[in-house]
């Protein structure tokens, strides 16, 4: 289990185990189930367009965000739902339209999280050159200003920035719902070991300020369950978890 993992470079070695061999989809439904009976207060998935190659490849099997959002929204009824953008290959007004349109769709439980987004080879797949660390976390910041307007202004508005122009072509006023749910992400923080390790270690993060973890699995369908049933109860004890 990790806190926001998202990368294979974040202090775990994955290994190869016996699957077996079911499709992802007849299972899917479980989770989101497992994740509003915990109690969880939102559901992020990471965005990636191709694996990470080598024999395991992993990230390969990954749905893409905004439709696996509409998706969950049906599945469930008060969790909110996370969407995850790579900023460079998502315009902010396609984002801004499906934002609002899973938004209307969940009963307003949807969120964005923003990325910069790093993997070179996932840019090449859409014709990105390479771009320095602070030039994409610049073009970010544009693409939120742009975002933001979107939802605030009053009128049709210009837009004549570096790495968008918008010629007066968006009526915010019919088209969009004022919404302010982002997620933002900083790093990876693997959490190995027994139920009360675990919670040592969250409460040792909480301590040090972080208010909030978004957690991954490795495997979903057995470890989330056992999270559930063994962790959530000491964390519960440890004054984490209401």
């Amino acid at each position: 289990m990790a806190c926001s993992c998202s990368t294979p470079t974040a202090g775990l070695r994955l290994q190869e185990c016996q699957s077996d061999g079911r499709r992802v989809g007849p299972r899917l439904p479980r989770s989101p189930k497992w994740s509003t009976r915990a109690g969880f207060e939102f559901i992020l998935p990471i965005a990636r367009w191709k694996g990470f190659g080598g024999g395991l490849d992993v990230r390969t099997l990954c749905f893409e965000t905004f439709t696996f959002a509409s998706a969950l929204s049906a599945m469930t009824e008060q969790i909110t739902i996370f969407f995850t953008v790579h900023v460079p290959v998502v315009h902010p007004v396609f984002a801004a339209k499906a934002l609002v349109t899973v938004d209307h769709v969940s009963g307003s439980r949807a969120g964005l999280n923003i990325v910069a987004g790093w993997n070179q080879g996932e840019f090449d797949m859409f014709g990105h050159a390479p771009a320095e660390h602070d030039r994409r976390y610049e073009q970010g910041l544009e693409w939120f200003d742009v975002m933001s307007k979107i939802f605030t202004s009053k009128e049709r508005f210009d837009h004549d920035g570096e790495f968008y122009k918008l010629n007066r072509q968006l009526d915010t006023n019919e088209i969009f719902n004022e919404r302010k749910r982002y997620a933002g992400s900083l790093s990876s923080h693997p959490l190995i070991g027994r139920p009360e390790k675990i919670v040592d270690e969250l409460v040792r993060l909480q301590s040090a300020g972080i208010d909030g973890v978004t957690l991954s699995f490795v495997n979903f369908k057995n470890e989330l369950p056992f999270f559930i049933d063994r962790v959530l109860p000491l964390l519960r004890q440890a004054g984490l978890r209401q």
